[in-house]
């Protein structure tokens, strides 16, 4: 697998706190210490602007539509950017102390923090909207829930992971745990989270009804957390970065699916691409980059940091069919970057399908009750390569259409290779023989020679955004 890597001193700015890609890859926002923001171009790494407004250590990022940023800070406040010419749209003040979370859906930004509270932001006019309250300790993260985003989950060092109603507030489940509650992901195909918590256990949790399924882990001897839970693909695997310096993976029903244990300190944070590709990073400056889904291997790429007192904060990624981008950033203003050709998930375990066995497994799965269907996808950029289009297997998810390499033997989808969200202000369209969904930061690409096929699925998708327009 080639690669290009990057390896930039950001010193000057401070430690790099957090880090995310935009969704289309072509740009990496990195939050520091000193309160500074930095935008790099997602493929030379030039800076190319940097955000300045918090007076504090930035705490999280999240990209608003193309060209907006939210970000929160420890000065208290969250402020949403206009990429555009760098400048403040709106300042957020209201909590009473520092915040820790922030994230966007619709019209609307979400945070959370010290103070307790939770409290929805309307980025038109810049009005807080809403205020949840229960949480009895401060608040880790909170976020619209990636199944059912009128939905929203927290959790907190209350020991506890709550849900509530983007509507009106109010706290429909609240979860007891047997620590204070670290880290938390989404479940992708239905209303559930993977919490870890201090005492080093991990947790599968229904939302729905409010109850945990699985203790993934129990508490561990030494007393140490768990800092990062993440999920692979569509709830594939679940994977968790320890302070033992242990990397687990479960399937979904709680099996242990193997460990990774090439790190030697606690596992800071780690990011998954959509083809599995896997950064993290630790507490002695080791960066390493595998394939999630052969933790034992080799690793990819392994970068010890030159300064024997640095260490990994964070991580990032994003990856489209041909490529993968995958960042840490550090303690000292490092930022480390690789970029990758996208791979095959499960390539090694390729299960090449004649023309007449997809038309059956297909027709299996759609008569379970799933909704999908073969397009051509136009793919983005790539490492020296011309973009193409590549057969996908395009299902509806609750309010966002993933894509898949193939179908199993079992009649599932198998291999995600990425995630198209639909939002309020999403709009679709038939061009020819192509469904163009138009989203606020880029527009999808899709192929198919039935009109049959494109007439239903403009007509499904445009039902979607009616409904998260209610």
């Amino acid at each position: 697998m080639s690669s290009n890597n990057k390896f930039i001193n950001a010193f000057e700015y401070g430690g790099i706190t957090c880090l995310r890609y935009s969704g289309n890859g072509l740009k990496l926002v990195g939050g520091t210490s000193t309160g500074i923001i930095l935008v790099w171009d997602g493929e030379s790494f030039e800076l190319v602007a940097k955000l300045e407004g918090h007076t504090d250590n930035v705490t999280d990022i999240c990209f608003v539509k193309e060209e907006l940023l939210a970000s929160c800070s420890h000065d208290m406040t969250a402020i949403l950017w206009s990429l555009q010419d760098s400048s403040i749209k709106f300042c957020f003040r209201g909590h009473q102390s520092w915040l820790r979370s922030v994230d966007w859906y619709g019209n609307k930004i979400l945070t959370c923090g010290g103070d307790k509270e939770l409290k929805l932001w309307d980025i038109e006019s810049g009005y807080n909207v809403a205020t949840s309250s229960g949480h009895k300790d401060w608040v880790k993260r909170s976020h619209f829930h990636v199944y059912n985003p009128s939905i929203i989950v927290s959790c907190s060092f209350d020991k506890t992971v709550r849900s509530w109603e983007v509507d009106g507030g109010k706290n429909i489940h609240t979860v007891e745990l047997s620590s204070a509650v670290r880290c938390l992901v989404d479940c992708t195909t239905k209303l559930g989270v993977v919490a870890g918590c201090v005492d080093g256990s991990v947790h599968l949790i229904d939302m729905a009804e409010g109850v945990v399924l699985v203790q993934l882990l129990g508490p561990q001897d030494s007393g140490k957390p768990t800092n990062v839970v993440r999920i692979v693909g569509c709830d594939e695997l679940i994977v968790a970065g320890t302070s033992s310096g242990t990397v687990f993976l479960w399937g979904m029903d709680g099996t242990e699916m193997g460990i990774m244990d090439a790190h030697t300190d606690f596992v800071a944070d780690l990011s998954i691409a959509p083809d599995g590709t896997c950064i993290s990073g630790d507490g002695t400056g080791k960066v390493l980059v595998w394939d999630v889904h052969n933790p034992s291997q080799d690793p990819i790429e392994t970068h010890i940091l030159e300064d024997k007192d640095d260490i990994c904060l964070c991580c990032a990624s994003e990856g489209n069919d041909e490529l993968t981008s995958v960042s840490c950033g550090t303690q000292n203003g490092k930022l480390c970057s690789y970029q990758l050709q996208s791979h095959e998930v499960g390539a090694k375990q390729q299960d090449e399908l004649t023309e007449e066995v997809a038309r059956q497994r297909h027709s299996t799965l759609v008569a379970g009750g799933v909704y999908a269907d073969w397009f051509q996808k136009k793919g983005g950029k790539t490492l020296g390569i011309a973009a193409k289009r590549k057969r996908r297997l395009c299902v509806v998810e609750g309010f966002v259409v993933r894509y898949y390499e193939s179908i199993d033997s079992n009649n599932n989808p198998k291999g995600l290779k990425g995630t198209i969200k639909i939002y309020e202000d999403s709009s679709v369209e038939i061009k020819d023989n192509r469904l163009l969904i138009r989203n606020p930061d880029r527009t999808w690409d899709l192929e198919c020679e039935s009109q049959d096929i494109l007439t239903r699925w403009s007509a499904k998708l445009s039902s979607i955004v009616a409904t998260l327009k209610l």
